[in-house]
């Protein structure tokens, strides 16, 4: 019994601390991503350097700038 409630307790633990690490990636990204924004709106960088200083994918950057241009 003290066996299977320890394994409950883990299987909880484990799955916590799962959720906390995929927040705190989320979080991560949405500061790269908003980074990359203010970086695309200033206009003096091509989107490889905003690419490479926001630490994302130059098809990330591409996305990014089709989904800024529909709201325009």
């Amino acid at each position: 019994m003290r066996e299977r409630l320890f394994n409950m307790c883990k299987a909880i633990e484990d799955m916590m601390k799962k959720a906390e690490k995929e927040g705190e990636q989320k979080a991560e990204l949405r500061i790269k991503q908003e980074t990359a924004k203010r970086m695309i709106l200033m206009g003096r960088l091509t989107y490889e350097e905003v690419a490479e200083y926001a630490g994302l994918a130059l098809e990330e950057i591409q996305e990014m700038v089709k989904g800024m241009a529909m709201c325009v």
